[in-house]
């Protein structure tokens, strides 16, 4: 049966694979968010919430986050709708990277495939985690920072996408507590796979639906304006914020405030995936609001 979606089609694309399901759903959400950036967006509280996504793969040694990378990577590439960094991260990289002098993009998809050999222990990650923190928002305003040994950077108009890779004791050994406390983690999609250990499979790419796959994303990357959601959609998430439990534990309690945001872009994402119609339909938001839900199980334990 011919898939009818991007992220359908993405899944048929990542064929049999030794990576979760879920680890390549979300993937596909993350070319789709690297390719539009900060070009479309919902309205929300007055302000442009635009879908771009901090997701980390969570799960053992071998559980596959590598083959979804490489995976997401090998479509971005032949796209070329983005512009992609992969490798070692600071917050001062980070923000030369997106420095206005270097006349570069500030929109920009970063790649921790391992996070803790990407980004080192906690006292080396603080900064970049309070880095991305504050620019998570996509602000069109100027942001600056400065040190006295490499002067003062600054860029406007930027749009950050994170994706990772890491396993619990990584992420343990790589992000300080401060950074759930303050509001770090209520900004990151946790992908968490536990799941039994698995034999290993060779890897099956799809590689005839790669040039389609492409041109779905050249497509989304033309895209701008605000989506909107239907009459049905609206009343659907209006609804399920209203009666929706609170959180049980203090330190939920961030990630609980941004649930909504987090249905919003994925809605978005999810709406993008169908086609160009820019509207968001009552099933992009119950979809939504199944894969955030999904992920908050997972946190109690993280935490």
């Amino acid at each position: 049966m011919m898939a009818t979606s991007f992220v359908q089609r993405y899944l048929q694309y990542a064929g049999v694979s030794p990576a979760p399901l879920e680890f390549h759903r979300w993937s596909a959400f993350v070319a789709i968010s690297a390719s539009v950036m900060d070009r479309v967006w919902v309205e929300s509280a007055g302000d442009r919430l635009p879908p771009n996504l901090y997701v980390f793969l969570v799960g053992p040694s071998g559980a596959g986050k590598g083959v979804a990378t490489n995976t997401m990577l090998r479509l971005l590439t032949t796209a070329g709708t983005t512009r992609t960094y992969s490798g070692m991260l600071t917050a001062q990289h980070l923000c030369d990277m997106l420095d206005a002098k270097r006349k570069q993009s500030p929109q920009i998809l970063l790649v921790t495939e391992e996070l803790s050999l990407s980004v080192g222990d906690k006292q080396l990650s603080d900064r970049l985690i309070r880095l991305a923190t504050a620019l998570y928002t996509c602000s069109p305003y100027e942001f600056s920072e400065g040190t006295r040994t490499h002067g003062t950077v600054r860029f406007s108009n930027h749009c950050v996408i994170w994706y990772a890779g890491t396993t619990q004791d990584w992420m343990r050994d790589s992000i300080p507590r401060s950074a759930i406390e303050g509001g770090f983690f209520a900004r990151v999609n946790c992908v968490v796979y536990k799941g039994a250990v698995r034999r290993p499979v060779r890897p099956q790419l799809n590689l005839t639906l790669l040039p389609q796959l492409a041109n779905d994303l050249q497509v989304i990357r033309q895209l701008n304006g605000p989506l909107t959601l239907s009459p049905d959609a609206d009343i659907a998430y209006w609804d399920w914020c209203e009666r929706r439990p609170m959180p049980t534990e203090a330190l939920l309690e961030p990630v609980w405030m941004r649930v909504p945001i987090h249905v919003l872009k994925i809605a978005t994402l999810l709406s993008l995936s169908d086609g160009p119609s820019m509207v968001i339909e009552k099933h992009h938001i119950s979809e939504a609001r199944r894969l955030a839900e999904a992920q908050l199980r997972h946190l109690p334990e993280l935490i």
